[in-house]
């Protein structure tokens, strides 16, 4: 019997062919990927190609030998993805014999690396002694949070180590030390916090303190003082001091050695690093002889530890604002759960808290309110941990920088856009949607969907999504949104999907928005994340929740039963889960039964015929007007909206509505499509259609073409990824001149794990010509009609997803035209010189809206 082999492809398209046997053996997911979905190939684009063939050799070694330290983390990452257990247990083994051996820095700072990020936990060693690593952990852990935050566990891990059976006296001694420096840091916090001032900021005191300082050396001064209790003051001090004096490179160095060794011994907030990047990068564009000197100064801060953090500081936007007197006093509410708040249960509303702002003739104030009254009906509701020694207020301006300027006023000037590096993209088009320069908008649309079309790389792919989604938040226009869906629709964004929605609580959800329609039918990936999502949760968090709500929950049903239902398990399993949560799980759980439900009665009342010229010459003749059309659709004579399109071009050949007739058919049609299961039309096809109508020389066209164009961007009439287009395999003459065999190949959602391997997917469209009145098209479902085709068929493709028809292609003024529909329709609205050349191509758009992950809008 010859050995069964799959294809593994690589970042760059390189194709390998691997024995399955040797990846299912020692990984269950891959047992997963080729013996349970019966896929026959897989993409691994995450990993270098040397790194993916290393491991597959490893794989066939069934050994890990000897690896470069460049190979560890590929290769550890790679055992780990596919759960190859052997081989994640070789490269731990590996990493404890150079910890061992290890001695230079060089080797200390790479196993400090990899280890930091393997993150292996705790609790997976078995210990009986306090080993020094761990009471090196506790010694630099901040016992005194986790005091606070959670007694419970935190006298549970103290007692444990206690309980260690060969714990020496030293070391109890040492957690004793703990316990005790614990216990008082707790009581002095508690301490400070009976002292705190409410005030954040006082206008006057501001200016006090900037004439003050004239050199570095008067805000070091400040620092020790404690006139400064954040670096972030310290900053804006810089920046105010570098105005006017710029020291000298030895004080400098004094100012930082100094500033260092205060901030190690007095309880100072420290600056972010994102924080000073921002200020740096806008320095880069200043005039000021002096900013080069400042910047150097801020680069060098921004790499030392003591002065600078990535996680200690959490950026709070500002949720609302209310006026309280005009022009003089607001609220501005936030909301923000601090660490000792996290176990609060109050869900009338959200932790947070509200700061006042007053404007006094000589003074301004920021100060926190804690008085009850001022949460009233605010939405937020306050707790007494907050403190505002531990926040720094700023506010953020945007402007355009004087390089973009000049470059929009160039492109003016020259009167086209040319080519722009990608940096310089959003600035540009910022200023050509503010200034209204519609060719430049226009032209920077067509820019971005060009990269649309070229994009391969992870990297152009993510820049992509934050560029149109940064274009519909901010400039509220969602066409470059639509497009990218459109044209990503057909790519693999599963590493575009993983990257963004690992964490999905960092997402707005117009974002999860746009991630759920490029899913497509990526059923198990975004099951596999939601699961991801869940782990070490012990609550269902509002951005899970929104996904779970927006999800094609019947589509996860149906499509891949048992990873749906862990998911609905894991999510009941919760340790904290509220009752409106499992109400919210039991509320999807039983939407989804009856909606599976409903599909299954859907399909045993389907019916073969996909068209038939009688009955569709009956419905063109019951239709003179845009009313005739909704009402055809309301009686569900028409099912599809590429009929409605048809029957549009029919209409308007004859008749032209008003404007107001038209409004009204637009809304009506929306009304129709909200509730009725109608197949969406594809924004391509529109496209086509708008794209020919513009050679039309019949004056009704233009008004026609306003109509379609405004349909097009209608989400409820037309669509970018519910369609697939499946274009005809071959033709096959039953009987000359009269019928014929349309074989189409096409792998249905529902029959993804189909194993059958003498003939592919899909399915056979019989077309009869029945004297000069009648033509049928009917879909081929007795097994007869697919002996010897090369096809097979399953019982779930339906007529009732399906629309077909003709495409045509003709030339005017020596450019192409290519129109769909009707040949004869065109004739009419088109001009006789465009001569349209006839192909019995009988392409089908396939509606797979049920099985896509995002749920239909």
């Amino acid at each position: 019997m010859e050995d069964v082999t799959v294809l593994i492809k690589l970042k760059t398209g390189e194709q390998l062919v691997v024995p399955e046997d040797l990846l299912i053996s020692n990984s269950p997911v891959f047992k997963r990927l080729f013996v349970d979905l019966k896929f026959d190939e897989h993409v691994i684009d995450d990993f270098s190609p040397d790194s993916v063939r290393h491991f597959l050799t490893l794989l066939e070694n069934g050994s890990l030998g000897d690896i470069e330290d460049t190979m560890f983390k590929e290769i550890h990452k790679l055992g780990s993805a596919f759960e190859v257990d052997w081989l994640r247990e070789s490269c731990r083994d590996w990493l404890r014999d150079k910890m061992k051996s290890a001695s230079s820095k060089e080797d200390k700072l790479y196993l400090f690396e990899e280890c930091c990020f393997i993150k292996d936990k705790l609790k997976d060693e078995v210990l009986d002694t306090l080993g020094p690593k761990l009471k090196y952990v506790l010694d630099n852990m901040n016992l005194a949070a986790c005091c606070e935050i959670n007694e419970g566990l935190y006298l549970e891990v103290m007692d444990t180590i206690a309980e260690l059976s060969d714990v020496s006296a030293a070391d109890l001694r040492i957690v004793n030390k703990l316990i005790t420096n614990t216990v008082k840091l707790v009581s002095t916090r508690r301490e400070e916090k009976k002292e705190r001032a409410t005030v954040l900021y006082e206008s006057q005191k501001q200016q006090e303190l900037l004439s003050s300082c004239e050199t570095v050396t008067d805000i070091t001064s400040a620092v020790t003082k404690n006139l400064v209790t954040s670096m972030f003051v310290v900053i804006e001090l810089l920046l105010w001091v570098f105005l006017n004096y710029t020291p000298t490179s030895e004080e400098q160095q004094i100012f930082i050695a100094n500033l260092a060794e205060v901030c190690s011994n007095e309880r100072l907030q420290k600056v972010s690093r994102q924080y000073l990047h921002t200020i740096i990068s806008a320095l880069k564009y200043s005039n000021l002889e002096q900013c080069e000197i400042l910047v150097t100064l801020l680069t060098e801060m921004k790499h030392h530890d003591k002065l600078c953090t990535n996680n200690e500081n959490v950026i709070i936007k500002r949720h609302k604002q209310i006026m309280v007197t005009e022009g003089r006093e607001w609220k501005h509410l936030y909301k923000f759960q601090h660490p000792l708040s996290a176990s609060c249960t109050q869900s009338d509303s959200e932790c947070g808290f509200i700061l006042r702002s007053n404007i006094q003739e000589d003074n301004a104030t920021l100060k926190l309110c804690i008085d009850k009254e001022d949460y009233t009906e605010s939405g937020i509701h306050f707790h007494d941990v907050i403190s505002t020694q531990d926040m720094h207020c700023y506010v953020t301006h945007t402007g355009t920088c004087e390089d973009s300027v000049r470059h929009f006023l160039t492109l003016l000037e020259n009167g086209s856009l040319g080519d722009i590096e990608d940096n310089m993209f959003k600035e540009i088009h910022k200023l050509g949607s503010a200034f209204e320069v519609d060719w430049l908008r226009e032209s920077c649309r067509e820019w971005l969907r060009d990269k649309m079309k070229s994009a391969s790389s992870k990297e152009d792919k993510l820049y992509l999504f934050e560029e149109c989604c940064f274009i519909k938040d901010k400039l509220k226009d969602e066409v470059l949104v639509n497009d990218l869906v459109e044209v990503f629709t057909h790519k693999d964004n599963s590493p575009l999907l993983r990257h963004y929605l690992s964490d999905m609580s960092k997402l707005e959800e117009s974002q999860i928005d746009v991630l759920l329609q490029l899913g497509g039918g990526h059923v198990q990936l975004f099951l596999d994340i939601i699961l991801h999502n869940l782990r070490g949760q012990n609550t269902l968090g509002p951005k899970l929740k929104y996904v779970l709500d927006n999800m094609n929950l019947a589509a996860c049903c149906e499509i891949n039963e048992g990873l749906y239902l862990e998911v609905m398990d894991t999510i009941a399993e919760l340790a904290d889960v509220s009752a409106a949560d499992l109400r919210i799980v039991y509320k999807l759980i039983t939407n989804t039964v009856k909606l599976v439900s409903t599909r299954r009665e859907e399909k045993k009342v389907q019916t073969t015929v996909l068209f038939e010229r009688k009955k569709y010459m009956e419905l063109l003749r019951s239709c003179e007007t845009v009313t005739d059309i909704t009402s055809a659709v309301t009686k569900n004579l028409v099912t599809s909206m590429f009929v409605v399109i048809e029957l549009l071009l029919w209409v308007f050949s004859n008749y032209t509505p008003t404007s107001e007739e038209q409004q009204i058919f637009i809304s009506n049609l929306a009304e129709v499509c909200s509730n009725e299961r109608l197949q969406k039309v594809s924004r391509q096809y529109l496209h086509t259609i708008i794209s020919a109508l513009k050679y039309s020389n019949l004056e009704q066209s233009e008004i026609l073409v306003t109509l379609l164009t405004e349909m097009k961007h209608h989400d409820k009439l037309c669509t970018n990824n519910e369609n697939v287009i499946i274009k005809r395999h071959k033709d096959i003459t039953v009987t000359e001149g009269r019928e014929w065999k349309h074989l189409y190949k096409f792998k249905h959602p529902l029959s993804a794990s189909c194993t059958q391997s003498d003939s592919e997917c899909g399915f056979i469209l019989r077309s009869n010509i029945q004297g000069l009145n009648n033509t049928t098209l009917k879909l081929c479902i007795d097994k007869e009609d697919y002996t010897e085709s090369g096809i097979h068929f399953h019982d779930v493709i339906s007529t009732q997803d399906m629309h077909w028809y003709h495409t045509h292609t003709g030339t005017c003024e020596g450019k192409v035209i290519t129109v769909v529909g009707c040949k004869w329709w065109w004739k009419d609205w088109l001009p006789y010189t465009i001569d349209l050349e006839y192909t019995r191509s009988y392409n089908i758009e396939y509606n797979v809206c049920n099985y896509l992950v995002g749920k239909r809008k």
